[in-house]
């Protein structure tokens, strides 16, 4: 049994089998501890695992694992002299509660990205699991997708949507590079959520619905 992490990490066995072999959790991970510093003390030729960073996959299949992640699904809202823009994204998550940050990822080929890139606020609405048509209707292109939809200006002047699971103001805080997306980091001005009814989920390429455990 390793009772030194240091030397363990001297010796031929790899970091893992450290971690199996010594006694005391302080001393395990000071053998990971040692075996990082040990590996950017040797020559690059000489370490245990490199990374391709030129890696390519097939984008069908990159899709499909990502696809394993389950998500929601919301609507993001916003308006300028030319009209309304409102697009269907499940690349939402919290960022920050001090101060409230959010974010979501637009693609570089839509049609509205440079005109939503200079509004002056948007909004963030989570859609119920009765909402997919209301999901679709967004993700389509070419079409008045407002007409027929239950919607109002917001406090922060953003158009949102009358009922949804939450909705959430915003105003630009930052955008990113992110590869072939936009990545839209959003400041929360308001944010309106009530009710006890199920989001609309979305897993795999098809929408999911929430089940309750059994008892």
């Amino acid at each position: 049994m390793a009772t030194d992490g240091l030397a363990c990490v001297g010796g031929d066995a790899p970091y893992t089998s450290c971690l199996q072999h010594c006694s005391a959790p302080d001393i395990a991970v000071a053998c990971v501890r040692g075996f990082f510093q040990h590996e950017r003390a040797l020559p690059m030729s000489t370490r245990t695992s490199t990374i391709d960073l030129d890696a390519s996959f097939d984008p069908r299949e990159l899709r499909n694992a990502l696809g394993r992640f389950a998500t929601g699904i919301a609507v993001v809202m916003a308006g300028d002299d030319e009209g309304l823009m409102g697009v269907t994204v499940n690349s939402f998550s919290a960022v920050s509660l001090d101060p409230p940050l959010i974010l979501f990822c637009m693609a570089r080929t839509l049609n509205s990205l440079a005109r939503l890139e200079q509004v002056k606020a948007y909004s963030v609405n989570i859609l119920l699991e009765s909402q997919q048509e209301l999901s679709n209707r967004f993700a389509r292109a070419g079409e008045d997708k407002f007409a027929g939809t239950d919607w109002h200006p917001g406090r922060s002047g953003a158009p949102r949507l009358t009922a949804a699971h939450a909705t959430f103001e915003c105003v630009p805080y930052a955008h990113y590079d992110g590869g072939d997306h936009i990545i839209f980091v959003g400041r929360v001005v308001h944010m309106h959520a009530e009710g006890d009814d199920a989001p609309l989920l979305y897993y795999r390429g098809r929408y999911r619905l929430l089940a309750e455990p059994e008892a």
